[in-house]
Order: structure tokens, then C-alpha cells, then sequence
């Protein structure tokens, strides 16, 4: 295999003078506009996106705090309403056995 080498610049004056460079840069110039026009577009589209995302998921996992702290509340409340029932049970029972202990007194 044999291969020609020759500089870079020698390279370029040749396509140009071919007519090649300008043909294969054409297309390719054409389709940068396109991506430069779309990305000035859609980029700020994607940003707001990707930040509007954050917000949401960020609003999610609040609701999900706020539910789980308003199931932890009720479940706080549930046990403060039985240790008041069985307390005021207990509270019965005493006076109860207190008049048991006088009236076994007077006997």
C-alpha cells in the first residue's frame, strides 16, 4: 500500500480549487443554521421544562411530607385519645375501689 502525503494547506488549495470543499461545506453549513435556530428555540423550552420538573417533583415530595406528617398527626392524636380513655378508666376504677375501702370500714 502506498499512500500520498501532502500538507494540510496543499490539501484545502486543492478542494477549493476542485470546487469539492465549497459542495461538501454547503450542506453541512446549512444544517448548523438549522441546529443553531432550533437550539435558540427549543433550548429555553427545555430549560423552563427541566425547571418546571424540579418544581413539581420538588411540590410532590412536599405533599408527600404533608401527608405523611398529617398521618403522623392523626396517629398522635388517636393514641393521646386512648391513653386519656384508659386513664380516665384507671381514674373510675380507683374511686371505685376508694368507696369499696370506706364502705368496708364502716362495717
Amino acid at each position: 500500500m502506498s499512500h500520498d502525503y501532502c500538507h494540510i494547506d496543499e490539501a484545502v488549495q486543492d478542494l477549493k480549487d476542485k470546487g469539492e470543499l465549497e459542495r461538501t461545506l454547503k450542506p453541512l453549513q446549512e444544517k448548523l443554521k438549522v441546529f443553531k435556530k432550533l437550539q435558540k428555540s427549543v433550548l429555553p423550552q427545555c430549560i423552563t421544562f427541566r425547571d418546571n420538573s424540579k418544581t413539581q417533583t420538588w411540590r410532590s415530595s412536599m405533599n408527600s411530607r404533608s401527608f405523611s406528617s398529617f398521618l403522623e398527626k392523626a396517629r398522635i392524636d388517636i393514641l393521646r385519645e386512648e391513653e386519656f380513655e384508659k386513664t380516665s378508666a384507671m381514674v373510675n376504677r380507683i374511686d371505685q375501689l376508694r368507696q369499696d375501702v370506706i364502705t368496708c370500714k364502716h362495717n
